[in-house]
C-alpha cells in the first residue's frame, strides 16, 4: 500500500506553462515590486521637525512585495474561469 502511494506521488508531474501562458505584468511569478517602498519594505518620510523617519511599508507590510493585480498572484494571463467549481 505504502508502495503506491509513493508511485502515485512521484507519477505526478507539475505542468509547465508557456510564455504565452504566463501574466504579461509579473511573468509568471504572481507577484509584484511594491510600487509605494519601492522593494524596500519601508516607508520613509520627514516629520514636521526634519526628521526623517522608516516605519514600515503600509501596502505591503514589509514584504517588498505585493500580489500582481493582474493575476491576482496566480502568474497566469487567462484567468477567466480558473477560480470557479466547474459549473
Amino acid at each position: 500500500m505504502q508502495g503506491e502511494n509513493a508511485s502515485a506521488a512521484t507519477s505526478e508531474k507539475k505542468r509547465q506553462w508557456t510564455a504565452d501562458e504566463l501574466c504579461r505584468y509579473c511573468k509568471g511569478r504572481g507577484e509584484q515590486v511594491c510600487s509605494f517602498c519601492e522593494g524596500t519594505g519601508l516607508f520613509v518620510f520627514d516629520d514636521s521637525n526634519m526628521v526623517e523617519q522608516a516605519h514600515e511599508c503600509p501596502n505591503c507590510l514589509g514584504d517588498g512585495t505585493v500580489k500582481c493585480p493582474a493575476c491576482i498572484g496566480l502568474g497566469l494571463a487567462d484567468i477567466n474561469g480558473i477560480l470557479r467549481d466547474g459549473e
